[in-house]
């Protein structure tokens, strides 16, 4: 019996790399021309970036195998003043904008919240809000549970709510969780529980930290500066809240030509030099409002204005509980990830279609915001929509005039998030009241007309449509599973994200056809349907799998290490540290090298949080260093001493290196903090059964079952240390639970079998032997068992 390795759902929390984005660009521009030109990546001119040059006169590159490479000056961030000077306009739409006040110093220009000595009290807890000698204070709960004066130095946002920064020590920033609701004018609680002060959701815990979690998308060319040895942050930035720059991108180039250039050009071109402009690809534009406006997490620190979002980021797939089954959103998603699951993304809609980029504010007020494009007259770089009345009754079936006539209040579902921020679905649905019967899903009809079913919309709908066949929709396929779910997959027509949602929910079933289906995924057009493909090769082709499996694991994945799209190859190379070294080719060596550390960049880009040295620990003890693997769950545990996950691992890899005694101060001190925590009872009882301490155990295994109430296994092992124990009535009685949860577990009824032949009642246990025959008829051990139980009865007549 062994330890069981639990925590393996956050195995894949955040996994980094970076070689710089030029050096980066310069690799896949060289393999995309098939030159071999010897690139160093990592070599660095003070200032400027390398960029390369292809020989004009050359037919190509593949015939002379030349490349020059040539230094060109980097692009720096200037201060937004400097663009204010030429850009008037924007700089008046942007100023008071929410991107203008996303962050600013506690002054009385910008702090909207009551500060003339009151109070909000909640679950018991009061905090004050005043002010003393010119500056702003409240009076809270600390980390040590005592009431305390802490002054706000920064407040951030601005509507519907503006919370208050508080600076701590060592550089770190911590948001208050008692905010300021600028509407209704009253300081309220972001959440209805109470998180006590040791609790990482406390406003002074992990979970609050404004370096981490909320500084890079509300200043701009933010840098978090963490100092892992010391422990600290140094955090910068150009400026304060989000500028010009944070989505144009370094303004130096641009700045030095409009000095030098004469009017007529920069009349013609008013963007040279920057990265990212209005009307340049719709690619570039949306992902660089994903940046902020998505669920995501980091895969590079080193973020380039126009770079891609994947080379960057990982978002999160609209899966449960963030989203709803059918995509719609649950939680607080920002955006992105309902937008890629709409038509627009494919047809060339960009965000600046609706929004004002500068001002932040709709380019035009309800329906008439829709009816610019959707109407009998659509513009002509959206040939696909249908011409038609829109804002008619004949489209809508409302009165006009009245409620149900709006646009979005149709197609794009509202839900309130931070307790008083209404945001909008951007999946832009057609209601389908039809499968929130089958689904559970929420739709628009009844969002309204609350005190109708779902069936009362669906008839009605059918009858607008006069009974016309609904077209179907991938959350059904989400649903059914099978072969329906793996032709989803396959399905080029729906949105990647739809797909890698689809392959998402089929690793959760892996089978023969798992192999044949990732295979073809990792050739997808669309990027997050490979990066789940490589995860895929891992599910069906797992470690410890036999050599043949292996090298095939190696065969598949080698290939994306080179991919163009940097989340793609460090999942690769994640992966691939299963694959022994000497399977690869010196070529696939260096490949997986260079995938590797833009990989262990990754993490390291997250060490001030547990999941960076967390998942560098997996990836040591992948490539056989458990003691480097234990070092790095330590000081995970040192970020984030409540990260079971990194625990529970290092007492898994503990136990492995016969080191039981250090697995169990780990694991007790789990069950100290948590005593309700099943599954840390539960492996602490595998522990000290492999320690040969069984009545230590049992006692673990039973409160394990307590509260696990589903898990057969726990039982089951439950079970085994009674009856070394001779305690063989509970021994039984626990069994059989075990057989109760899990029928057709053959392990069980093999030991019921046992344990009834040892208490001497034959007949029950070659009852259970016939059972357990019927489960699998060429079970060796079933065969034997009834052979020996028939020979005693046989002898004992």
């Amino acid at each position: 019996m062994t330890i069981a390795k639990v925590g393996e759902a956050f195995v894949r929390m955040v996994v980094i790399q970076v070689i710089d984005a030029t050096g980066s660009a310069l690799t896949e521009l060289a393999d995309a021309t098939d030159c071999g030109a010897a690139i160093n990546p990592t070599k660095s001119v003070p200032g400027l970036a390398w960029v390369l040059a292809l020989g004009l006169t050359a037919p190509g590159c593949r015939d002379r195998g030349e490349i020059e490479v040539v230094a060109v000056p980097e692009a720096t961030f200037v201060a937004d003043r400097e663009c204010h000077t030429c850009h008037q306009s924007q700089h008046q739409s942007w100023l008071g904008s929410h991107h203008h006040l996303a962050m600013q110093p506690a002054t009385p220009e910008f702090v909207k919240g009551n500060f003339e000595d009151s109070t909000f009290t909640h679950h018991g807890v009061t905090t004050r809000f005043f002010q003393r000698d010119g500056s702003y204070f409240v009076n809270a709960e600390g980390s040590d549970g005592a009431l305390t004066d802490f002054e706000v130095k920064y407040v951030f946002g601005v509507e519907p709510l503006q919370q208050l920064l508080i600076e701590f020590d060592r550089g770190r920033m911590q948001c208050l969780t008692v905010a300021w609701d600028t509407i209704g004018e009253r300081w309220f609680s972001l959440y209805e529980e109470r998180f006590p002060a040791e609790d990482p959701m406390h406003w002074t815990g992990l979970q609050q930290n404004w370096n981490y979690m909320c500084a890079e998308c509300h200043s701009t060319d933010l840098r978090r500066g963490w100092d892992d040895t010391e422990a600290a942050y140094d955090t910068t930035w150009k400026e304060i809240s989000v500028g010009c720059q944070a989505c144009h991108g370094p303004g130096s180039l641009h700045v030095d030509w409009a000095a030098t250039a004469d009017a007529s050009a920069v009349k013609d071109d008013d963007r040279k030099g920057l990265a990212v402009s209005l009307d340049g690809n719709p690619r570039t534009q949306i992902e660089s409002c994903a940046r902020c406006h998505s669920r995501r997490s980091l895969v590079s620190d080193r973020y380039h204005a126009g770079d891609r979002f994947l080379d960057h980021y990982e978002l999160q797939l609209p899966n449960e509980p963030l989203y709803h089954v059918d995509g719609q959103i649950r939680d607080e998603v920002y955006v992105y990830g309902s937008f890629l699951q709409s038509k627009k993304v494919t047809r060339g809609v960009r965000c600046s279609d609706c929004h004002d980029p500068h001002s932040a504010r709709l380019v035009a007020e309800g329906n008439a915001l829709c009816v610019r494009c959707h109407s009998e007259n659509p513009p002509a770089q959206f040939p696909t929509i249908v011409k038609q009345p829109y804002d008619d009754v004949s489209h809508h079936h409302h009165p006009a005039g009245g409620p149900g006539t709006n646009c979005v209040d149709c197609h794009m579902l509202e839900r309130t998030f931070m307790v008083v921020d209404p945001r909008r679905d951007h999946s832009f649905r057609i209601p389908r009241p039809d499968l929130s019967d089958k689904l559970g899903t929420p739709n628009a009809c009844t969002d309204c007309h609350s005190d109708r079913d779902a069936a009362w919309a669906a008839a009605a709908i059918a009858e607008w449509t006069g009974g016309a066949e609904l077209l179907p929709h991938w959350s059904e396929a989400i649903v059914a599973g099978g072969a329906r779910l793996d032709s989803l997959v396959r399905d080029l027509d729906v949105a990647g994200i739809v797909r890698a949602t689809a392959l998402e929910r089929r690793l959760q079933a892996p089978d023969a056809a798992l192999l044949d289906l990732v295979t073809g995924a990792l050739e997808d057009p669309d990027a997050l349907v490979r990066v789940v493909a490589v995860r895929g090769v891992e599910t069906a082709l797992p470690s410890g799998a036999p050599p043949a499996a292996v090298n095939r694991k190696k065969v598949l994945l080698v290939p994306r290490l080179v991919d163009e799209v940097r989340l793609v190859r460090v999942e690769a190379a994640r992966v691939l540290t299963t694959v022994p070294r000497g399977l690869l080719s010196e070529d696939e060596a260096a490949s997986f090298d260079r995938a590797f550390e833009e990989t262990i960049a990754r993490h390291r880009a997250l060490f001030d949080r547990p999941d960076g040295h967390f998942n560098l620990a997996l990836l040591r003890d992948n490539l056989g260093d458990p003691e480097a693997a234990a070092h790095e769950y330590r000081v995970a545990l040192e970020r984030d001493a409540s990260f079971l996950p990194a625990r529970f691992n290092l007492a898994t890899l503990l136990s492995r290196l016969g080191r039981h005694d250090e697995a169990e101060r780990e694991l007790l001190a789990v069950v100290e903090d948590d005593p309700l925590n099943g599954e840390a009872h539960y492996s602490l009882g595998l522990l000290r059964a492999e320690m040969g301490r069984t009545a230590d155990a049992a006692v673990s295994l039973d409160r394990a079952a307590r509260f696990l109430e589903g898990r057969s296994r726990v039982r089951y092992n439950l079970a085994l240390c009674l009856q070394q124990l001779d305690r063989l009535d509970e021994a039984e009685a626990a069994m059989q639970d075990a057989r109760r949860i899990d029928p057709a577990d053959a392990d069980i009824l093999y030991a019921i079998a046992l344990l009834l032949a040892r208490r001497g009642r034959l007949e029950e246990a070659r009852e259970a032997t016939h059972e357990l025959l019927l489960l699998g008829p060429a079970d060796p051990r079933a065969r034997e068992l009834l052979r020996n139980l028939e020979a005693r009865i046989r002898r004992e007549g």
